[in-house]
């Protein structure tokens, strides 16, 4: 993107919605406990399964950007981010 400023205005509204999407759960929390008549540790399991595929899509996607970044083909643009020069 030519205008960095659209790139950092995208990010920022991305983040927000995925905090939202992610408390949205715990402040409905008791609504969801009494109208389907499940526990906190039954609701915290549910949403510990929802939140169970990233991790599996996580794991893989870290080892390739290693795998990338230990052979040098990585771009320029990726190095910058890395602690070491």
């Amino acid at each position: 993107m030519a205008n960095r400023w659209v790139a950092l205005a995208i990010v920022f509204v991305t983040r927000t919605s995925m905090g939202f999407q992610f408390q949205a759960v715990a402040s409905v929390a008791p609504l969801i406990v009494g109208d389907l008549g499940l526990s906190y540790a039954q609701l915290g399991t549910l949403v510990g399964i929802y939140m169970l595929p990233g991790a599996f899509f996580a794991l893989p996607a870290a080892s390739s950007a290693s795998a990338s970044a230990s052979d040098g083909s990585s771009s320029p643009g990726s190095r910058s981010w890395s602690p070491v020069a």
